[in-house]
């Protein structure tokens, strides 16, 4: 984490993209259980990068 942070990498915008990616590979809700967020968290995740 701090050598992403060293390289001036945004962490929040790469976790919600890292989200986005997976949610677009496999159901959501099985990521959300993977990954230990919420079906409705993951589901939303899905829906805003156009994948439901």
């Amino acid at each position: 984490m701090n050598s992403l942070r060293a390289s001036n990498i945004p962490l929040v915008g790469s976790r919600i993209a890292a989200l986005r990616a997976l949610v677009s590979e496999i159901p959501p809700a099985i990521a959300a259980q993977a990954i230990g967020y919420t079906a409705q968290c993951a589901e939303r995740h899905a829906q805003v990068s156009g994948t439901t």
